[in-house]
């Protein structure tokens, strides 16, 4: 992933509304320009700051990469060649304008060494687009994260940068340090629950919520043995003498944006030995134990809401 800022002043309007980025190749004298020539690097996934009169008013991520194309539609396309560069893009606007005003002194110190939206007197310079590092970025989503709840920013935070963290190995690690029987019990409940937003994980990224307390209740459900297999062998936890098991979301977690519900529920989480559990994730083959583990948790899969063929679950996995 690479990062990059963009000036759009005059062409905002245009461009957020059609979804895209473009520069030209050349001005009417037949000049090239480094900061049109960086549109050529804009590959699919990468991260774009979008500045219009100083204030960032949106977050682009490249759909595809650069490409070759005429210049769109607009009062401005008389001032340039027509052969450009194109991305299309997606844009996340902010309700919330971040000005760069009050931060220019900081990002200066951590801006690239060339072509640089900013220079070193911390004025902004001419022109389009420009390269920016993942410090800069890192900066600008903090700063960003202080004007949005907590709720919004990380939502915000995973639509741009990818799927948040699953929470898995939190807590599974959490589970090797308690023991099972001195975490107070919690009902169970075979109806549709609601989702929950997501939290800060580790390093402070965005992560899907997980209750230990749901995870405790699928372990106890499964008698900590194998729902693949419960024949598999498997060891005694040392802190409690019980079988040691692993909580798996059947449904990942990180498809939650799919379901109106949560799944973050025992019908969702089924308990397997380590073999199982780290097959299903990194395993060749796994259609043959997921569709096992699929009919034997449909049923209580539509209970709480959740409704899915095996297909899709399959694809989940691929």
């Amino acid at each position: 992933m690479n990062f990059f800022f963009v000036f759009q002043n005059k062409s905002y309007t245009r461009e957020y509304s059609g979804n895209y980025l473009w520069a030209p190749k050349h001005d009417k004298k037949g000049n090239p320009k480094s900061h049109w020539k960086s549109m050529q690097s804009v590959k699919a996934g990468d991260v774009i700051f979008s500045s219009v009169n100083q204030e960032i008013r949106a977050i682009a991520v490249a759909q595809k990469d650069c490409m070759d194309a005429i210049s769109p539609l607009g009062e401005y396309a008389e001032l340039w060649e027509k052969d450009g560069y194109r991305v299309e893009v997606k844009y996340h606007f902010l309700e919330k304008p971040l000005s760069i005003d009050g931060y220019r002194n900081e990002l200066v110190h951590l801006m690239p060494s060339y072509n640089a939206p900013l220079n070193r007197t911390g004025k902004s310079n001419t022109g389009y687009l420009f390269n920016i590092n993942e410090d800069v970025s890192d900066y600008l989503m903090n700063k960003i994260k202080e004007t949005l709840s907590e709720e919004e920013f990380y939502e915000l935070y995973s639509d741009i940068f990818g799927q948040a963290d699953d929470g898995e190995s939190e807590i599974i690690e959490e589970l090797s340090i308690v023991k099972i029987d001195d975490v107070a019990p919690t009902s169970v409940v075979y109806k549709p629950q609601d989702k929950k937003g997501l939290v800060a994980g580790k390093d402070n990224k965005p992560r899907y919520p997980r209750d230990i307390n749901v995870a405790i209740n699928a372990l106890k459900l499964a008698e900590h043995k194998c729902e693949y297999n419960n024949e598999h062998p498997t060891f005694v936890r040392k802190k409690d003498g019980k079988p040691y098991t692993e909580p798996h979301h059947l449904i990942p977690l990180s498809k939650h944006s799919d379901f109106d519900v949560s799944l973050d529920v025992e019908a969702n989480i089924v308990s397997l030995c380590s073999n199982c559990h780290n097959q299903l994730h990194y395993g060749a083959e796994v259609e043959k134990m997921l569709e096992e583990l699929f009919n034997k948790r449909k049923d209580l899969l539509k209970s709480v809401g959740i409704e899915i063929e095996f297909s899709e679950l399959l694809g989940y996995y691929s």
